[in-house]
Order: structure tokens, then sequence, then C-alpha cells
């Protein structure tokens, strides 16, 4: 664990709403925010404890300094602690550096490796308005951290600096940035040389030969390139500082001759040497630096000029209107009144126009601004680059995930979408978004952080054999490993663990659930267990019956767990002598024989437009592959009125079997009103279902609530999946969409309203509906695999779905451009190119 405290360059700098603003800014990242907590404060929400915060360095007109205190505790790859262990490691802190009492937020981060807290203290004690600056503070972070490394069990770090300050900053740079800094090239090329040289004059020559130059700087030695880039000598080596090269050369000389010649090597601005050929990458990357970097000039050109323009378009306005009113009739207060309006109108324009072009120098700045090598190489990983993301990779040699995790070794699928990528960290580790959970992964194994769900470990399963093999490693705790096996059984994965006792225990589950194997799969589907798509559990033989056991096959579509399965004779339809009594679960209801019509042997004539195979949705008939009715009649009003098992359509025979003698003697062509038409539980429009308790009776018509009265239509084909309530009674004019186009921008307009609940600065998210106001592009979102517009009007910002199409093409449309959604479900942006939906 290392805690430091992170200084700001200047003291007017430091606010603490910005800092608390930079804090709790998601930057629409599922893992970056965490827990936020507020100490010491009266408030309850972010934004009343920053205000109340303010008040009180307000209220200390004295001091001098910086009032807000920004602390950084960081723990080591694969620590989790508990919320509670992160609470008290905070407070013991705080109450060290002696700000125990004093107010302030803390924010915990899981956007990198390192799970880290950010603190934001105020300085000025909220009751004695006394200003508090701990003295020599890393020395005191130091000693407690050693302490609470000791107490919490976590793992122990280095304390005590071994590098200087010029050389950590060196280090800094090459791990943030990538970049190979002169202090690393100058030990690796020629510090050997150096050592061994025997005069001034020597020392010249070898740096010569790699492009240096050595002269006296201040009271030392600085070693310079040709590019300008400057290292003090004892920096590279404590034996090159001034005081040991002369005691060992002499009185320092300078370079008297010009040497001629081309080095034979020499620094340059390139990435840090790895296991990976960056080469290509680094050119590619210098290309884009270049051309963006023309393109932020050729902009920030534009709307300089556009501002001026716009200042003398305002001064000339004022001449207009002050010349106007020397000729104008008056005297007196009237026409001073007059005057001072006028430059009062001159004053507050061009405030407007000098916010509007720093506001579009930001937005320019930060479309084309200038990235490190690392940031370059982490936005490329995002989008899918395999290279760069393997580039990132080898920056880092150290195992990054530890604790919970899963490794895979062996043959792998690749078959399959991997889950939505969140972020990818400067070590490489890519984290996937799975629902309220996420899975890390480094390229050798997988964790599931923050919290474990089942979603989570099956995600992670699923990405070990797709990605890495079917030999799966797990460490961690008990309560993991017994998850992953869970989830291997439920998902019904060929895999196999390396860890005999947990290999033991799925296998003692499979026999146990699925003692005939896993249902075979459908071609072009995988086989899943019965927790994996909802499928039907395998039933056991009935002795009596005489028939053997068979797997299910997989159905889209299937029921919920629990509901009834198929009969057990789901490819032959049976005599009425060889039934007794067919029971429901829910009681003993009978279904008689003069309920049952006497065409139900009959199969009909097959639909020509039906599906090929077998499709069984609830609350529909099987399609032409089943057998093949193509239009469900209702079942008997008697049948309904005595709540009997209404009889299921006959399955087509498996290929391999012989036909029953029921189905081998059947008349060609049968009247339409004895065909079996079988009818389960339909779900019609809003308004039109009928309550639970109806499903299995036919109410009369006085007890039907009248504003349910209406004929109710039946669809020949199988009925729609009810929309979900979230998006009742939203609609779009002129635009269709899916009910779970809808559903998924309810689940991110839910999603972003929570945050802000929580006090986050989220601005208000809702529906698109049409009205008054200028709207803006405010970027594109992907929910559930729906593509969603983001249209900023005034302080909320409207969510409406698109297709693919759009979201490529507002792609290349800038953040801030004024759009408009048209009569004709269109969106038309500032270009003036309508971006059909």
């Amino acid at each position: 664990m290392i805690a430091k405290h992170v200084a700001m360059r200047s003291p007017s700098r430091s606010s603490m709403a910005d800092l608390v603003s930079y804090l709790s800014d998601d930057q629409g990242l599922h893992e970056r925010v965490g827990d936020i907590r507020i100490t010491n404060c009266a408030s309850a929400t972010l934004d009343a404890a920053v205000a109340e915060m303010l008040a009180t360095q307000q209220l200390n007109t004295r001091a001098k300094g910086d009032r807000t205190y920004h602390l950084l505790v960081s723990f080591q790859a694969g620590e989790q602690p508990t919320p509670e262990q992160l609470q008290a490691i905070e407070q013991r802190i705080c109450d060290a550096l002696g700000l125990g009492e004093h107010q302030r937020v803390s924010v915990v981060h899981h956007d990198t490796d390192n799970l880290h807290i950010h603190l934001a203290i105020n300085k000025i004690h909220p009751r004695r308005l006394t200003f508090k600056e701990p003295f020599q503070s890393y020395r005191t972070l130091a000693r407690v951290c050693a302490k609470l490394e000791r107490e919490f069990g976590l793992k122990a770090d280095n304390h005590t600096p071994r590098r200087s300050t010029a050389e950590g900053r060196a280090a800094d740079m090459e791990q943030h940035a990538g970049i190979e800094s002169l202090m690393s090239w100058v030990r690796r090329e020629c510090l050997a040389d150096m050592q061994r040289v025997g005069s001034w004059a020597e020392m010249h020559e070898v740096l010569a030969a790699h492009g240096l130059r050595i002269h006296e700087r201040g009271a030392g030695l600085s070693i310079e390139a040709d590019d300008g880039t400057r290292v003090r000598a004892s920096t590279v080596d404590r034996g090159l500082s001034k005081q040991s090269l002369e005691e060992r050369l002499g009185r320092f000389q300078a370079s008297s001759a010009s040497h001629t010649g081309h080095p034979r090597k020499t620094y340059a601005y390139r990435p840090k040497r790895t296991r990976v050929d960056t080469t290509e990458l680094f050119a590619r990357y210098q290309r884009e630096r270049d051309s963006a970097y023309e393109t932020r000039v050729a902009e920030l050109a534009a709307a300089k000029r556009s501002k001026d323009l716009a200042v003398e378009n305002a001064h000339r306005v004022y001449r207009l209107h002050a010349a106007t009113l020397r000729v104008v009739d008056g005297r007196g207060i009237d026409k001073r009144l007059l005057y001072a309006q006028a430059s009062r109108n001159l004053k507050n324009k061009l405030r407007e126009i000098h916010e509007d072009y720093g506001r579009q120098r930001q937005r320019i700045v930060a479309a084309h601004g200038r990235r490190a090598w690392a940031d370059w190489l982490k936005s490329q990983a995002t989008k899918g680059d395999a290279e760069a993301l393997a580039a990132l990779r080898a920056r880092s040699e150290a195992e990054n995930l530890h604790g919970a995790t899963i490794r895979a070794a062996g043959q792998a699928t690749g078959v399959g979408a991997a889950p939505d990528i969140d972020t990818v960290t400067k070590a490489g580790t890519v984290v996937y978004r799975t629902g309220s959970s996420a899975v890390r992964d480094d390229g050798q194994r997988l964790q599931v952080s923050r919290e474990a769900d089942k979603e989570a470990v099956r995600a992670a399963l699923r990405l070990a054999r797709q990605q890495y093999g079917d030999r799966i490693t797990v460490t961690g705790s008990i309560q993991f490993k017994a998850a992953v096996v869970r989830a291997a059984v439920d998902l019904g994965l060929p895999i196999t663990f390396t860890d005999p006792g947990l290999e033991r225990h799925r296998q003692v589950l499979m026999q146990k659930e699925y003692p005939n194997g896993y249902p075979q799969p459908e071609p072009g589907r995988r086989a899943a267990g019965p927790r994996d798509g909802g499928l039907h559990r395998q039933r056991p033989a009935n002795p009596a019956s005489g028939h053997a056991r068979r797997a299910v096959q997989p159905k889209p579509d299937a029921r919920r767990a629990g509901a009834e399965p198929p009969p057990r004779a789901s490819d032959r339809l049976r005599n009425l002598s060889e039934l007794g009594v067919v029971r429901q679960r829910q009681g003993g209801q009978e279904l008689l024989p003069g309920d049952v019509r006497g065409g139900v042997e009959h199969e009909g004539t097959q639909r020509a437009d039906a599906v090929r195979r077998s499709i069984h949705r609830p609350g529909g008939s099987r399609g032409s592959g089943g057998r093949g009715r193509g239009v469900s009649q209702p079942p008997p009003p008697v049948a309904r009125a005595r709540g009997a098992v209404q009889a299921k359509p006959a399955r087509r025979p498996p290929l391999d079997k012989t036909p029953p003698p029921q189905a081998r003697v059947r008349p060609q062509a049968a009247p339409q009103a004895q065909r079996a038409t079988v009818e389960k539980p339909r779900v019609a429009k809003v308004g039109t279902k009928p309550p639970p308790g109806a499903a299995v009776r036919l109410r009369p018509l006085s007890a039907v609530d009248p504003g349910q009265r209406g004929p109710v239509t039946r669809t020949p084909a199988s009925p729609a999946a009810p929309a979900p309530a979230a998006t009742a009674g939203w609609s779009i004019p002129g635009a269709i969409f899916s009910p779970a186009a809808y559903t998924a921008a309810d689940k991110y307009i839910a999603e972003r309203e929570s945050k802000r609940a929580r006090g986050l600065d989220v601005p208000r998210h809702t529906r698109y509906t049409a009205g008054a106001g200028p709207l803006t592009y405010a970027g594109t979102r992907t929910v559930d695999g729906q593509l969603l517009a983001l249209l900023k009007r005034g302080d909320e910002v409207l969510v409406m779905p698109i297709d693919a199409t759009t979201a490529q093409r507002l792609a290349r449309t800038g953040l801030g451009t004024p759009a408009k959604v048209n009569a004709n479900a269109t969106i038309s942006t500032g270009t003036g190119r309508g971006l059909s939906r």
C-alpha cells in the first residue's frame, strides 16, 4: 500500500469543487467510480458537501497556501479490501496527518490494475477555522502505511525512497508515457565506456560518438543530446558526478575540438524496448500525432478568425448605435442613459464572444490534443487493435491479476462474441462489462472484479474457454471455486479442471443432475444446461410407459424454470384408452373424453411459409417442424371451463426412429374444423390481457372490467413477446424500433439517474420527446447490443434509439454540433446532411 500527497503546481489552481468533480466523474466508464464517502460534513449529498467545504474555506481570510489537500492511497494489484477496511484505513491515515476532524470526500476508483482511493481534504478546520499543513507528510505516510500493512495483512511495499528526485521523474515518464528517457538510454548505450575513460578528451570522444555533449551546469555536470534533452550526469550514475570525475580525470575540461563524422548512435524520442517490435506502430502513432497537430492548428486559426470577425461586428454595431444617438434629439440624463446602455450591450456581446471562443478552443484541443505513446496505445486497444494491446502488455512483465482468477490452457474455440469492452489499462488489462460487475483479462488469466455475481463468473468462464483453452485452473477462495464449478455445470461447457478435487466435484454434479449427458445441440447451436438460456430439464423415464429416456432438444423462447415440461411421449399422440387422469400441478382437474376433439390424431396440411424446424414459444403453436399447423385454433370451451390440461401438438418423429402406428396411417386430408388446434395462453395488446387467475377458465362477461372489454384479436402467427412495462406509451413518430431498443434506452436512463441520485455530477437523462429548445449532439452509447443517441437540450440529455448506419455517421460529427430531429424521424446536424435512422 502506498499513500502520497498529490500537490498542485500552483495553489491558485487548486479548487475543491474542480477536484471533487474530477474524482466523481465516471468518464463514461462502468468500472471507474466506486464508493463515495462524505466525512465530517453536515450535508448528505455531494454538491451540498462541496458547497459546505468552500464556505468553510472562505471563513479563513489569513491562510495564503493551498487550502485543499489531495491524498492518493493505492493498493497492490490483486488486493481488494472490503469497504469497512477501506474506511478504517482512510480514517487512520487522516488521523496520522492531523486531518482526522477535517471535512473530506473520498472516492474509490477501479479503472486501473490497482485499486486506489482519492481523498479531497479541506485544510481549514470546520470549527476552529485553523489552517493545517502536514509537515513532511511523506515520512508520516510511510510510517503509517507500513503499520497498516501488518495489521490488515496487505502486501508490503518499500516505503524508503531509493531514487533521487530526477531519477524518479525519469522513471515516472517511462511508466506513464512509455518513452525511453535519456537517463536509461545513456545507461544502456555508453555508461560502460564512460566509466573506462582515462582523460577528458576520451570522455568527449565517447559522448560525441553517441551524439552527446557534457558541460558544466550550475554546481554539477549535465549531459545533453542533439535534440536538446538534458540529464544530470550524477543522475545517470553517482560515479559521473563532477566531484567523482575530477578526482579521477582532473579538473573539468570542456571539449576544445569539434568532432567530425556522424555519431554511431543518437538518442531519439522512441518507445522503451520490449519483447514486441513496435516500429510500425510508433510510425503510425507519429503520423496520427502530426496530422492531429496540423488539424488543431488549422481549426484554432479558423476559430480565432471567427472570433475576431465577431468582435469587429460588435464594435461596428456599437459605432452605428453611437452615431445614431449623436443625431437624435435629446439632452441631459436621457442621452447619457442611452450611451450607457449601448456600452453595456457592447460589453455583454464581447463577453459572450470570448466565452464561446474559449469553449470552442477547449473542444478543439480535446478532440485533436497530443496524446502520449501509452495513451495512444490504450485508445487503439480499446477499439480492438490486437497489435496495440500486445504492445501494452509487453510494457509490464509482472503478473497484474491475482486473487480470484481463472486461467485456461489447451485448445481454444475462438467462437462467440465477447462482452463489451469498458476500458483498457496501461498495463494491457482489458476490462469487460458484465452487468453490475466486470471481468478483467491480462492476457494470461481472467479475474472477476468487485461483486462476483453469477453472470460475471459465467462470462469469465466462457471467455477463458473461448480465448485460451478448455483446461481450466482456478485460484481464489473456496466460495469462488464452487461458483466456477457450478457455472461450468450450468453452461454445459466441455472443459476439464486441472485441480482433481474440482474436477471430481464437477463430474459428481454432472452425474447427479444429468445422468444421460447434456442435450445435443441443434446445427449451429451450442449445447447448454438448464440454467443457460432457460432450457427444459431432462425428464426421467417412466418404466410403465415402455419408453427410454430421451434428451430434450433445445427450444428458443423456452418457458420459465418450473413450468410444466412437454409430455413424455412427445413424438406422438396417445389414444385416450392409454390415458388415466391427466392432472395439472396446481390441482386435480380432469380432461374428460368428451372434451377432446375427434380429429386430434389428424395431422392436416403443411403451411408453405412455415419454418423448417420445430419452434416452441410460450403462448404460441409449434412451427412446421412439429406438426405444421400454421394457425392455432382455440381449445374447446368445455376444456377451458374445467381448467383441463390442453393437449399439445404432436412432434415430427426423429429421423432414426420408425413412426408410431398412429402416425403411419392417417387420412390424406381432414376438415378444417377437425384439425388438432390447441392454443396456449396468448399475450394480446395492452388492456386485453386477462389476469393470471383467468388463464385456465372463461369468465362471464359481467365479471370483466368495462375498460378491458372488446374483441380480442388472435393472429395466426406466434404472438410477439409483451413489451416491457418501462416502454409502455413511448414511441417516436416516424420510427420503428423493437421493444428491446426502447428497453435499452430506459435501462441507460435508469443507470445515469441512479448515479445522479448518489450525488455524482451527471446531467438529467430522460426519454426523447419533441419539444422547444435547440438540440446538440452529445454522443452515442451501446447498451445490450442496442445503439442509442444522446441529444442535449438545455440542462438535460435526451436518449433515443438509432441504427448502426446512423451511429457510424454520428461518430464523424463533433460533440456539441447542433442537431435537429425532423418530422420524418431523421437527425439533421449542423453539416446540413440528414442522418436517417
